[in-house]
């Protein structure tokens, strides 16, 4: 087994937690930004969970600087097929090779794969979501009342919040009281081993999601005051910059674009938690 066999096992770590991965590589066999990669989950049994896959993708991206790994294009990652759920990927016109197009990667492999045949016309998009963006989401009010929209729905779900967490908290004794009962037993009979053991290791895999969950919610705090005028001119500034500052805006603004079959786009906003502390 050689080196590059090892590298891409960590390039590529989801399928050894039962994913099947398609468009991470591009014509010439080059790594495309993670952005525009479809996963697929629960294709296979798992020998890693989801999250160990993550982990050893990110200490692989850390390794080699991201090279091969910058992002392309404005909307990659952002865009979405409302018909499969993955992501959009570039395509080019053989005929007119100036000529490229968003399309559901699925459907790039193949129309059993995705029935969303809609191709976009990547200039007249990025040119309609860049404007969007400046005209109606960057313009006074608007993250204003946005900002005030989430503390609303924060202060209105709390009690959910806190039910939900005791419920987890509940989950998490149930869990450890069982691996400590079965430990006690193989303790007592070794010889139960073989039928005991699986059962613990699956607990102590559903104690890691359980734990996850609770750290997920707890780091839920409530939005906290933020400049928003601020925030404002910096995200007018970047989005007047270069691509990948563009990108980096649209980030910050847009959660995801959902493209259906029909042509239809629709463009579901928010602030990034990154980009103002706090804020969900």
């Amino acid at each position: 087994m050689d080196k590059s066999t090892i590298l891409t096992w960590f390039r590529v770590p989801f399928r050894f937690a039962g994913c099947m991965v398609y468009g991470h590589k591009n014509k010439h066999q080059g790594y495309r930004p993670r952005e525009e990669w479809i996963i697929q989950p629960d294709c296979f049994p798992a020998i890693i969970s989801m999250d160990e896959a993550e982990q050893a993708y990110q200490i692989s991206v850390s390794k080699r600087g991201r090279k091969g790994q910058k992002v392309q294009y404005l909307l990659s990652g952002l865009l979405k097929c409302q018909v499969c759920g993955n992501n959009f990927q570039m395509d080019f016109d053989k005929r007119k090779p100036k000529q490229s197009f968003y399309r559901c990667g699925s459907r790039r492999r193949g129309a059993k794969l995705c029935s969303n045949s809609r191709y976009l016309n990547r200039d007249r998009l990025e040119t309609l979501v860049l404007e969007m963006v400046s005209e109606v989401v960057l313009e006074k009010g608007h993250l204003e009342q946005y900002y005030q929209k989430c503390l609303e729905e924060y202060n209105r779900n709390q009690g959910e919040r806190e039910e939900e967490l005791k419920r987890l908290r509940q989950q998490l004794q149930e869990l450890e009281q069982r691996i400590e009962n079965a430990t006690e037993v193989l303790m007592q009979s070794p010889n139960l081993k073989e039928r005991f053991i699986p059962k613990i290791q699956s607990d102590e895999e559903k104690i890691r999601r359980v734990n996850t969950e609770i750290e997920t919610r707890n780091l839920a705090s409530a939005p906290s005051g933020v400049d928003l005028i601020s925030f404002r001119q910096e995200m007018e500034q970047a989005l007047q910059g270069d691509e990948q500052m563009q990108k980096t805006a649209l980030s910050s603004l847009i959660h995801r674009i959902d493209v259906t079959q029909d042509g239809q786009v629709g463009v579901e906003f928010y602030i990034n938690t990154r980009a103002l502390g706090n804020t969900p």
